[in-house]
């Protein structure tokens, strides 16, 4: 409600302020408003935005990226329901990746500016991928974030995280939108942060732990068989995102930063299929594999089923049937 709010009250003082950190969303808004557009028109342009993006990346990987497209959709629902000027803001970064590996730095530096001036924290997004493109693209055996992961989720609990603002001051650079997350450090950093309302109960924090290793594990497993470096850079990054957001899953803020890492993950899955499906077909791989990669498949495909499935059946809190 808050951006419908915004797109039909975009001449008053509070929005022109609010948004003066992302000029071009709101010149996009300004735009749309003056073809005529309701909110609804201007929801639909903007996921045209990310899907016009989406496809511009994918389409970059030529055959192997008929599986990715079975995911695409899902990966944006929750951008597209929720925090939408940053979905638009991710729809432009994956515009700009192919630019990136054909090294048309140009062209990539002025879609990250776009994204940037859409939603600030996309810096964050953009940073991290040129660094594990550029410099940490190496392939990871998954026993070990699997590990991390599972300590993270069933061990360690992470109480006061005030240090991250100190952090986030560093990259606020006079944004008035950082600024105001560094003066309010005890809502956002502190203990007291934690959102009780993203606590997840033992069924779904048991079937999401299965789907995570599943993913590490094949998706290790298609790109030791078949090396990409495109793709092992997002899966590197859709592997850290996991694990910082199960770290601070229960934070509002660091969760906004970390989600769009974890987008990425069609890529990963589809280009995992790509490669295995042949490999399954004509029973190329050792038993032992055969065996894990078939469980790893099952087991994503029953959290998938499940956790899309919370969007149907009448069910409009979209909370896990278990759950209702």
């Amino acid at each position: 409600m808050w951006y419908k709010y915004q797109y039909e009250h975009l001449n008053t003082i509070d929005i022109i302020i609010e948004q003066k950190s992302q000029p071009i969303f709101y010149a996009l808004n300004c735009f749309l408003n003056y073809l005529g557009f309701n909110y609804v028109g201007a929801y639909i342009v903007y996921s045209l935005i990310y899907f016009i993006g989406a496809f511009h990346l994918l389409h970059y990987y030529g055959k192997e990226s008929k599986y990715m497209y079975w995911f695409i959709t899902f990966a944006f629902l929750g951008f597209a329901t929720g925090i939408i000027r940053q979905g638009i803001a991710i729809g432009v970064v994956m515009f700009s990746l192919p630019y990136l590996y054909k090294k048309k730095y140009i062209l990539f530096a002025i879609c990250s500016l776009v994204a940037i001036n859409v939603h600030t924290a996309t810096v964050i997004l953009i940073g991290v991928l040129v660094l594990f493109y550029k410099y940490i693209n190496v392939l990871v055996k998954p026993l070990y974030p699997i590990i991390l992961y599972l300590f993270i989720t069933y061990i360690y609990n992470l109480g006061d995280i005030g240090f991250i603002g100190d952090f986030v001051q560093i990259l606020s650079f006079d944004n008035a939108k950082f600024q105001g997350y560094v003066d309010n450090t005890d809502v956002w950093f502190s203990k007291d942060a934690q959102q009780k309302g993203y606590t997840q109960g033992a069924v779904a924090l048991f079937l999401e732990t299965l789907y995570i290793i599943s993913f590490f594990y094949i998706g290790y497993l298609a790109l030791k068989i078949k090396y990409n470096k495109e793709i092992t850079c997002l899966y590197n990054v859709t592997v850290v995102g996991y694990i910082l957001l199960r770290m601070f899953f229960n934070f509002e803020l660091i969760r906004r930063f970390t989600m769009p890492m974890t987008i990425f993950y069609p890529i990963s899955l589809g280009y995992a299929i790509y490669v295995l499906f042949p490999l399954i077909k004509d029973n190329r791989l050792s038993k032992r594999k055969m065996k894990y990669v078939c469980w790893s498949l099952g087991l994503i495909s029953l959290y998938m089923i499940l956790y899309w499935g919370r969007f149907t059946f009448l069910n409009p809190d979209s909370i896990f049937i278990w759950s209702i």
